[in-house]
């Protein structure tokens, strides 16, 4: 992991590969300072199938404690508990095409409140609209796809399907909790930072999903990337470091899943740096998708 200011980002892609997997703090004429640690939780990407020219540091050895949502029948709750004389929420899942599946709730009574979305290693919090409903999209990461909400008041609603898509599809992504400027970026093909092929929130490729809301008291954020057909991908994920996040632990989870293998979850502490640090970058590589490893179409 490095910090950067805004100009020298541009060179991140360069100074990554360099790092490696250790990480430090990068600013004009200071030493380099470790502020990362990464805990382990589950089976490691196999790095054999790494292409050699990538470049991209590999994450520590992985226990073998992985997440495959099909190994338990879950049950199918099409109701949730509802205030008095409210009428229950529901619950409505469809699939959408590139492995997408459609999520409408409808919670009666409930307008404005906080509202968790949970499905395999990926978790975000969105606001119910004032008519207390909430329609969106969630890219899925299982076949056999299911996808819990936790409402304000703690009660859950639970809901099943299938997706016949998913073979081939590599996908990766970031969770965080908190106001921090979490990015999840994305290199193509040996792409250079703002360059075509460098995929993140503003890129108009539209393969990296933006999901949670930021303005909730207490946010709770995704991003997920979704590889293309072809070629090989370096990845990292950065923050800014502002007067509300520095000098403070950035506590993250990145999560992969390709059909066929169970979700590989990593759990990721970012300690930022002090507040005279404000306006850098932490950046920190992510281990990278090899080019025989995608199939899945634009």
């Amino acid at each position: 992991m490095m910090m950067v200011s805004r100009a020298q980002i541009m060179m991140a892609g360069f100074a990554l590969a360099i790092a490696g997997s250790s990480g430090y703090l990068m600013e004009d004429g200071a030493p380099p300072v470790p502020p990362t640690q990464i805990v382990p939780l589950s089976a490691a990407l196999d790095s054999a199938e790494m292409p050699v020219d990538l470049a991209v540091p590999e994450l520590p050895t992985l226990p073998d404690v992985a997440v495959r949502m099909a190994d338990a029948p879950l049950p199918v709750l099409p109701e949730s508990a509802a205030p008095a004389g409210c009428a229950p929420a529901m619950l409505t899942l469809s699939p959408l095409p590139g492995a997408m599946i459609a999520v409408a709730v409808e919670a009666p009574c409930r307008a404005g409140e906080r509202l968790e979305i949970f499905h395999a290693g990926l978790g975000f919090a969105v606001r119910l609209s004032d008519q207390a409903s909430w329609q969106g999209a969630v890219p899925a990461l299982t076949e056999d796809a299911a996808i819990a909400l936790r409402f304000e008041a703690g009660d859950e609603l639970l809901g099943r399907m299938r997706l016949a898509d998913l073979p081939g599809l590599v996908r990766v992504g970031v969770e965080w909790r908190g106001t921090a400027p979490l990015e999840l970026h994305a290199y193509e093909n040996g792409a250079a930072f703002g360059a075509p092929g460098h995929v993140h929130a503003g890129a108009p490729e539209g393969r990296l999903m933006v999901l949670g809301d930021a303005t909730l008291a207490r946010p709770m954020q995704a991003q997920v990337y979704t590889a293309p057909a072809g070629g090989a991908v370096a990845l990292e994920i950065a923050t800014e470091i502002g007067p509300e996040s520095c000098g403070k632990p950035l506590e993250a989870q990145a999560f992969r899943a390709e059909a066929g293998a169970p979700v590989v979850l990593t759990a990721i502490t970012l300690a930022l740096p002090g507040c005279d640090q404000l306006g850098g970058y932490v950046v920190m590589p992510l281990p990278g998708v090899a080019a025989q490893r995608l199939a899945l179409a634009d």
